[in-house]
């Protein structure tokens, strides 16, 4: 059961790590910093995330997200994928108490990039 969920948390990791290289010329995403040029959308909802998942709501901090999700904002996909890679270094125990699982992380990036057309891996 570890070995599947290290699995998928390598897979999630190098998903995020990819596109934001490849899209933003970033070697790593880290939800420290709202996006400057973005006062919109990547700005308020960056803090409004932050703060559902420093209280473990994770299932909400998604739905957030999902709400506010603008496909034609690259900042937007910018901080969903650190979004994504933030929930990705939670612990399982974390996670499940957040009623929130490894398996959902990898189910809600995949359906962020089909969202935004991209593909990584085929």
């Amino acid at each position: 059961m570890y070995y599947e969920q290290d699995w998928v948390m390598r897979q999630v990791s190098m998903m995020t790590s990819f596109v934001a290289g490849v899209l933003f010329h970033k070697k790593c995403v880290d939800m420290t910093l709202p996006m400057a040029s973005a006062p919109g959308c990547a700005d308020d909802l960056f803090h409004r995330l932050k703060t559902l998942l420093l209280k473990r709501r994770f299932c909400d901090a998604e739905d957030l997200l999902w709400e506010n999700l603008n496909v034609h904002d690259p900042n937007c996909l910018q901080l969903a994928l650190d979004f994504y890679h933030t929930l990705n270094q939670f612990s399982e125990e974390e996670l499940a108490k957040g009623n929130f699982s490894r398996e959902e992380i990898q189910q809600g990036l995949n359906s962020l990039l089909r969202r935004y057309d991209i593909t990584v891996f085929e």
